[in-house]
């Protein structure tokens, strides 16, 4: 163990270029019983905007929340933000959008509302729309009650074969059915971040189902989970 933590270390302070990409939930801030009450500390901030701001280091978070949020969140300019699972991207001298953005935003919106009718009725479970992506929330739904809400996503999600639903921790995504997750994101990222570098160290830190696409489709990148 000590070896390999040698063996990081070495690589960080030799590499010209680094990319440190970092999920927001559940790696940053814990999760809480509601996504608005997590808010990073001071401290963590403070440590962020000077790993922001070195020169040989571009951050990025990368998470499931809209861009709208995360960049209220964590309020860094210098900051890269992948939003929506990596669907946008805001930070660079270019930024990323997801092709047919516009269309996705509206069916979204036309899907959302009927689907929240649907769930009402289980306690503690809610429906937030996010733009390009939409979160079923079931985390203060009974466990008895869990699989009412499983089924009623999948029955309804039928009628909207353009979309998928990945599952999450006491969450299920609805994300459009394109070719794109947070591991393209951090690709992305790498390749767009350092103009005159085009092969920086990339490190990933996740802990969700979702952050497992970065772990199995880039071996090369130094990961944390």
């Amino acid at each position: 163990m000590q070896e390999r933590l040698d063996q990081i270390l070495r690589s960080l302070h030799v590499h010209p270029a680094i990319s440190l990409c970092l999920d927001y939930d559940g790696t940053l801030v814990p999760i809480q019983s509601r996504p608005e009450l997590c808010w990073l500390s001071s401290s963590q901030k403070d440590l962020l905007r000077v790993l922001a701001t070195h020169p040989r280091v571009r951050v990025s978070i990368v998470t499931g929340r809209s861009l709208e949020d995360i960049e209220q969140r964590v309020g860094i300019p210098e900051i890269i933000y992948a939003a929506n699972h990596g669907l946008e991207i805001q930070g660079l001298h270019q930024g990323f959008q997801i092709a047919r953005a516009a269309h996705i935003r509206e069916s979204l919106q036309r899907l959302s509302s009927p689907l929240e009718k649907i769930l009402q009725l289980v306690a503690g479970c809610w429906v937030e729309d996010k733009g390009l992506s939409v979160t079923v929330h079931f985390r203060g739904v009974m466990e008895s009650d869990i699989p009412l809400v499983s089924n009623a996503v999948e029955d309804y999600m039928i009628h909207w074969p353009e979309f998928i639903i990945r599952n999450g921790k006491s969450v299920l995504e609805i994300r459009p059915r394109v070719d794109w997750n947070k591991s393209h994101a951090v690709r992305w990222i790498g390749e767009n971040a350092f103009p005159d570098f085009r092969e920086p160290l990339v490190i990933f830190g996740g802990d969700d189902v979702t952050d497992q696409d970065v772990f199995r489709e880039l071996p090369s990148a130094m990961t944390i989970q």
